[in-house]
C-alpha cells in the first residue's frame, strides 16, 4: 500500500489536524498506534508525516468496517494482536 500512497497527492499531518478539528498528535496516533486494530498510511517526507486524501478514505472506510464487525477488519485485528504477542515472546526469549 505504500506504493500507492507515494503516487498520491501528500497532505501534512497538520492540515489533516486542522482540517478534522484534532490535535496533531491524534494523527500521530492513527499512524503509530492505530485505532481499533487500524493504521493510517502514512510516511516521513521532510521533517514531518504526510498521508493523503485517498490514505484517509481508506482510514475511514476501515474503521468502519471495524465497528460494523466485517470480518477482514476483524481478522486484521487478530493479526496484529497475535504479531505482538508473539514479537514479545522472542523479545522475552532473548533475554
Amino acid at each position: 500500500m505504500l506504493k500507492q500512497l507515494f503516487r498520491e497527492k501528500p497532505v501534512p499531518f497538520r492540515a489533516v489536524a486542522k482540517r478534522e478539528g484534532i490535535h496533531v498528535a491524534t494523527v500521530y496516533r492513527w499512524f503509530n498506534v492505530g485505532l481499533n486494530g487500524v493504521h493510517l498510511e502514512a510516511y516521513k517526507r521532510g521533517s514531518g508525516y504526510v498521508t493523503s486524501e485517498e490514505a484517509l478514505e481508506r482510514f475511514w472506510t476501515r474503521l468502519t468496517e471495524a465497528a460494523r464487525g466485517d470480518s477482514k477488519s476483524r481478522d486484521s485485528a487478530r493479526e496484529n494482536v497475535a504479531k505482538a504477542r508473539n514479537a514479545r515472546r522472542a523479545l522475552a526469549q532473548a533475554k
